[in-house]
């Protein structure tokens, strides 16, 4: 003989995620205690027993999990720290060569407008420092002999 199925559950379903949770753990137990014990083993004391090591396992793999977020979380931190402190030397670095720049192009115009107020200068001459600071501000360029 067939039975009717019920039109509405035994118990409501539960809303909220720790319900649902707590629901779960709850039948889980069961399930072990049954495979382990059978089913003479289940009483409302060893299923709670049993759903609450699991509950604790469960919240001993979340502080797990956890712990390496934060661990992730310092190293990113670590990095980002590393990362802005280059950008600042080069940032830094940047700054000293735009001003090595400006005092050789001020140096190369005075040079220029003495030579060209010398009717008898026909090449500006450059010391040699000067010359190794302009060409390793350009790239590299070529060397001067003996620099």
């Amino acid at each position: 003989m067939k039975t009717k199925p019920l039109k509405k559950p035994i118990r409501r379903e539960p809303q909220q995620r720790r319900a649902r949770q707590t629901v779960e753990a709850v039948l889980d137990a069961v399930v072990r205690i049954v495979k382990r014990d059978g089913i003479r083993a289940v009483t409302t004391n060893r299923v709670a027993e049993v759903a609450a090591l699991n509950e604790q396992h469960e919240k001993d793999i979340m502080q797990i999990h956890s712990a390496y977020k934060i661990k992730s979380d310092e190293e990113v931190a670590r990095q980002e720290e590393v990362n802005r402190k280059a950008l600042a030397d080069a940032e830094a670095a940047k700054l000293q060569a735009d001003a090595e720049l400006a005092s050789l192009a001020a140096e190369l115009g005075r040079a220029r407008q003495e030579a060209s107020s010398d009717v008898n200068a026909n090449r500006i001459s450059l010391g040699a420092a000067s010359v190794r600071r302009l060409n390793r501000l350009r790239g590299g360029g070529v060397q001067q002999p003996g620099s």
